[in-house]
């Protein structure tokens, strides 16, 4: 039987691009898989495609987020 190793996983929806590759990096050398969205439309397009194989362990949510009017 081959064991399968499960990476803890991360959201990160955020617009800024500096803010989201920094977190991105410093996830992702932690060893975490890491997941990022700049607007609502790919946080939609994250959960059509990857929800069944991830549940997220930390979501970093900016409440302004293009297409978002900050009620989530």
């Amino acid at each position: 039987m081959k064991s399968v190793t499960i990476r803890p996983a991360v959201l990160i929806i955020e617009d800024d691009k500096f803010l989201a590759q920094l977190n991105q990096f410093i996830f992702s050398n932690d060893g975490y898989e890491v997941f990022t969205a700049p607007s609502m439309k790919s946080l939609k397009e994250i959960f059509a495609t990857q929800s069944d194989k991830f549940l997220f362990d930390l979501v970093l949510l900016d409440m302004m987020v293009p297409d978002s009017d900050g009620d989530v």
